[in-house]
C-alpha cells in the first residue's frame, strides 16, 4: 500500500514539473549589434570657372554686331552652367580701337571681333578675308568661310601669330558712300577725300582717283564735321544709323558692287583655345557660328528701319550712279587678276572664292 502511495507521489511531482516547463516563458533572443553610421560624402568641389576678357572694333554699343556679340557670350555663360564666361566689351574699352588683333596675339585680350582689313600691314591680302569687291554675298561669304576653304586659307595666312579664328559676324552689304557732295558720275570720284578702313575697295577707288584717308570708324563722325574728309565708308545702314553717322552725310548712296559683305571672324589667343575643355570648345565653336546668322537676320531687319530713319532726318538716299558702279566692278576685275599673279597664295584666296561664286551661280542660277 505504502509502494502505491509513493509512486503516485512522484508521478504527481513529475507532473507538476513538466508543467512547469511548458509554462516558462521562452528567454528573448539577444539583441543584433547597431550597424555603423555611413559616412558623409565629402562636400563636391565648385567647378573651375573660365573667364575671358574680350573687345570688338566697333564702338556703339547699340550697334547689332556689338549686341550680337554679347549675347553669344551670355548664352555660352548660361548653356555652361557659368562654367565659361567670355565677356565682350566695346571699342577702346581695354585696347585701342583696331589693335585687337595684336592684343589678342599677345595674350593682353583673350579673344575679339576686328576688321580683317586691320591687319593689312601684316598681311597684305587679308582684307579679302573680310570682303571682295563684286565678290561673294553675305550668305556665300559665310559658307565659303565655313565649308569652301576660306578658314583653312586664313589659318594657313596667319599660322606665324598665336591666333584662331572662328566664324562671327557677317553683315549685309554696306552702303557705297556717305557724302558732303552729291554724286552723279564717276568724275565726281576724283579727288574726292574719303575715308577707308583699310579695304581692297579703297585701293580700287584710289585707282578711280580718289584721295584715301585711313580712319578708325569711331573718328568718322568728327572727320565729317570737321571737313577733314568729304565721304566715307564704314559699314551697314543700321550701324551707321546706330553711331549717328548720317547726321554728318547728307547725301548717301546705296549699292552692293564696293562691299556686297563684310565678314569678320573672332579673333581666338590660340593658348587659351587649346586649353578649354573639349565641351567648351565645341561649344563656343557652335555659338559662334549660330551668332553669326542671327546677327545677319537682325541686320536685315533693321536696315530698312535705318534707311527710313536717314530719310526722315533729310538725307539725300539713292542708288550709286551706274557708271559709278559698273567703272569700280571692272577696276576690282583688274585689281584681283594683278594680286593673283603677284602672289601665289593671293591666287588660291580669289580663285577659291571664285570658284565657290561660280558653282553657285550654276546650281541655283543667282546668288545666294
Amino acid at each position: 500500500m505504502k509502494k502505491k502511495v509513493l509512486f503516485l507521489l512522484l508521478s504527481l511531482v513529475m507532473t507538476i514539473s513538466l508543467l512547469a516547463a511548458c509554462a516558462a516563458p521562452t528567454p528573448s533572443p539577444a539583441p543584433s549589434p547597431s550597424p555603423a553610421p555611413s559616412p558623409s560624402p565629402s562636400p563636391s568641389q565648385p567647378a573651375e570657372v573660365i573667364n575671358w576678357k574680350g573687345q570688338t572694333h566697333i564702338t556703339a554699343p547699340k550697334d547689332f554686331r556689338v549686341m550680337t556679340q554679347v549675347e553669344a557670350a551670355e548664352r555660352i555663360a548660361t548653356i555652361s552652367g557659368g562654367r565659361f564666361k567670355p565677356n565682350m566689351v566695346v571699342g577702346g574699352t581695354l585696347v585701342p580701337t583696331s589693335e585687337e588683333f595684336d592684343a589678342v596675339d599677345s595674350g593682353v585680350l583673350d579673344w575679339a571681333l576686328t576688321a580683317m582689313s586691320y591687319q593689312r600691314d601684316k598681311l597684305p591680302y587679308a582684307p579679302m578675308f573680310m570682303m571682295t569687291i563684286a565678290g561673294l554675298s553675305p550668305m556665300e561669304n559665310l559658307f565659303w568661310w565655313e565649308r569652301g576653304g576660306g578658314k583653312e586659307l586664313a589659318e594657313r595666312m596667319f599660322a606665324d601669330y598665336n591666333v584662331k579664328f572662328l566664324a562671327a559676324v557677317v553683315n549685309p552689304p554696306e552702303t557705297f558712300l556717305y557724302s558732303t557732295k552729291p554724286l552723279t558720275s564717276k568724275a565726281d570720284i576724283r579727288g574726292l577725300r574719303i575715308r577707308g578702313g583699310g579695304g581692297d575697295d579703297g585701293e580700287v577707288l584710289a585707282a578711280l582717283g580718289a584721295s584715301m584717308v585711313f580712319l578708325p570708324g569711331g573718328e568718322v563722325y568728327e572727320a565729317m564735321q570737321r571737313g577733314i574728309i568729304d565721304a566715307f565708308e564704314t559699314t551697314y545702314p543700321a550701324g551707321d544709323v546706330a553711331a549717328g553717322r548720317h547726321e554728318v552725310s547728307p547725301y548717301v548712296y546705296l549699292s552692293p558692287v564696293r562691299q556686297p559683305a563684310e565678314f569678320h571672324p573672332y579673333s581666338i589667343n590660340r593658348s587659351k583655345w587649346e586649353a578649354l575643355p573639349d565641351d567648351l570648345k565645341l561649344l563656343l565653336e557652335s555659338e559662334c557660328y549660330a551668332s553669326a546668322t542671327r546677327g545677319y537676320t537682325n541686320m536685315i531687319l533693321a536696315d530698312a528701319q535705318a534707311v527710313q530713319t536717314m530719310l526722315d532726318f533729310g538725307c539725300q538716299v539713292e542708288p550709286a550712279p551706274d557708271d559709278i558702279a559698273e567703272e569700280m566692278a571692272n577696276a576690282a576685275k583688274t585689281f584681283y587678276d594683278e594680286k593673283a599673279a603677284e602672289d601665289p597664295l593671293a591666287a588660291e584666296i580669289i580663285n577659291s572664292m571664285r570658284t565657290f561664286k561660280q558653282n553657285v551661280q550654276d546650281v541655283y542660277g543667282g546668288r545666294l
